[in-house]
């Protein structure tokens, strides 16, 4: 009966020495095994570098359109497109490529181009550029302070970047002149209009009141202005009364002050 059981009885399995991995360990070397798949497929069909877009290329279409778009618009201007990440690989456009300048820009130091190509893999990208449109405007020959009248020595031309004078310039001197500064202005920095005000003038054949000032005392006459002037200016003016012409210094639309020797 012993001998039966012995050889009946169930003999034990031996177990390999190899262990069945878990199966979320053979899930991932399923994706490993597809992944190293795909990149070689990818590899295989990738681009040679003769297929690709050069960016150098596209950078200086970028610059051709926004030099085009501000043409005209000033003495001098340079357009730096920005790099483009190297790591962005583009069919290499079989037709000229199209670049789109935002209107009313361009002129403001920096401006952002949408670059398209229409050929038979099209593909669109933005590239911003950098732009300097410089510009001869009004500057200051030497420091002026708050309430000074221009005259022609106070105030010269001189070649600005005018992307940086977002709120506008003076480019003619004659328009600068007569007119009086409502903050100081240091030498050699431009003139803006929003700094100029126009002076209370005085109109040649004007009727003005000549003041005669010594000490606390004021001595008032009319007269007539023989020309015009403007705050400031000294101007001939002839006494109603003796008819004798003086000079005297505009200090306002209606009044004159006689300077006394």
């Amino acid at each position: 009966m012993n001998t039966f059981m012995t050889i009946f009885r169930r003999r034990p399995t031996r177990r390999s020495p190899y262990r069945r991995p878990p199966y979320h360990r053979q899930w991932a070397t399923a994706c490993g095994a597809f992944l190293i798949t795909f990149a070689a497929v990818c590899v295989a069909n990738a681009q040679a570098p003769g297929d690709l877009q050069p960016h150098a290329d596209i950078r200086a279409a970028v610059v051709e359109a926004v030099e085009a778009r501000l043409a005209g618009r000033a003495d001098r201007l340079t357009v730096e497109a920005d790099e483009i990440d190297s790591r962005l690989r583009l069919s290499r456009c079989d037709v000229p490529l199209a670049v789109r300048v935002p209107q009313g820009r361009g002129s403001s130091g920096r401006v952002t181009t949408e670059v398209h190509c229409a050929g038979p893999q099209p593909w669109k990208i933005y590239v911003p550029a950098r732009v300097a449109v410089y510009q001869s405007v009004v500057v200051a020959a030497r420091s002026l302070q708050r309430g000074s009248v221009l005259a022609p020595g106070d105030v010269l031309l001189a070649e600005q970047d005018t992307s940086n004078l977002p709120y506008g310039y003076v480019v003619n001197v004659e328009n600068a002149i007569g007119s009086r500064l409502r903050r100081d202005v240091l030498a050699g920095k431009p003139v803006l209009p929003a700094m100029l005000e126009t002076p209370e003038t005085i109109k040649r054949g004007q009727q003005v009141t000549l003041e005669a000032r010594s000490g606390a005392m004021v001595v008032r006459m009319s007269g007539v202005a023989k020309s015009d002037g403007v705050m400031g200016q000294v101007i001939p003016v002839q006494n109603v009364r003796s008819q004798r012409v003086v000079h005297a210094v505009v200090r306002s639309g209606r009044t004159v002050e006689v300077l006394l020797q």
